[in-house]
């Protein structure tokens, strides 16, 4: 940022919610071959990835949510679901996620 450049309240936002969120991670060392850290360099001065860092979190995220579909559709074949009544049960979540978000009456009443 240049001295003396306006900072608009969204920015302040944006610097003050980085700074928690950046705050909160936990810094850990990991190794990797000098193959892999080219690939990884490539990809963050190809815009891909703003840094390495970014790039690891980034392999985690998606590392987890692959062996969380794996764990669910061992429970669809355990549990013996088709894929049909997995539409069907699908498309009636979302119509009451519809119902709930866009009526005038409370979701919860008690």
């Amino acid at each position: 940022m240049l001295f003396g450049q306006v900072i608009s309240s969204k920015s302040i936002n944006v610097i003050e919610f980085n700074y928690i969120y950046m705050s909160r991670m936990i810094s850990i060392q990991v190794r990797f071959p000098p193959e892999d850290i080219k690939r990884i360099d490539n990809m963050v001065e190809n815009g891909e990835y703003n840094s390495r860092s970014e790039y690891v979190r980034d392999a985690v995220r998606k590392s987890e949510m692959i062996r969380s579909l794996s764990e669910i559709r061992s429970l669809i074949n355990d549990k013996g679901i088709s894929e049909e009544d997995l539409v069907k049960s699908g498309k009636a979540i979302r119509k009451n996620l519809v119902k709930d978000m866009f009526t005038n009456e409370p979701p919860y009443s008690g």
